[in-house]
């Protein structure tokens, strides 16, 4: 058995009232603020790749020249002799664990043997890990605060990345 309320008829005016004078400027707030974060969000995502594009050696010198490059090259040559069937520790052997190898394979099999597909493996690997960053901070900061901690992310790891294709950046997400 249910009961009526005792003025229904006042009772839904007032709850229209307040629903249509609360909501009323709900939505436009809401518009700007989501095509701000989107637009926020594509800058950042696009950032991402230039970032590497630069960080990556192989636009610079192909036989991966330089202080800290000779990682990146041994890493992409033992993911190519893992795609041509070499056994890891078996036929080839560095002290990295084998998720290296397998990261470098699949990115040089979805090239088919070209190096940038180990370069957007990763772009991806850092696209994960501002996506979960963002996710985060979000939701303990709000979208501001999300926004400058994925910022001050990138430029941290610009400062301290030395180059693409090395380990930390795929432990990253």
């Amino acid at each position: 058995m249910s009961h009526a309320p005792v003025a229904p008829a006042l009772h839904e005016e007032r709850a229209g009232t307040v629903a249509a004078l609360g909501n009323a400027a709900l939505p436009a707030q809401r518009v700007r603020a989501v095509s701000a974060e989107r637009i926020a969000l594509v800058a950042i995502a696009a950032w991402i790749p230039l970032q590497l594009w630069y960080a990556w050696p192989a636009l610079r010198a192909t036989p991966f020249d330089g202080r800290w490059q000779h990682d990146p090259s041994i890493f992409v040559y033992e993911g190519a002799l893992l795609r041509n069937g070499a056994m890891p520790y078996a036929d080839f052997w560095d002290h990295k664990g084998p998720l290296i190898y397998l990261i470098n394979a699949a990115g040089l099999s979805v090239a088919d043997g070209r190096l940038w597909g180990v370069w957007a493996a990763g772009v991806l690997a850092v696209w994960v890990a501002c996506a979960a960053g963002y996710a985060a901070l979000r939701s303990a900061f709000g979208v501001p605060g999300a926004m400058a901690g994925i910022v001050f992310f990138l430029l941290a790891m610009a400062g301290i990345e030395t180059t693409a294709n090395m380990t930390e950046q795929y432990a990253l997400p």
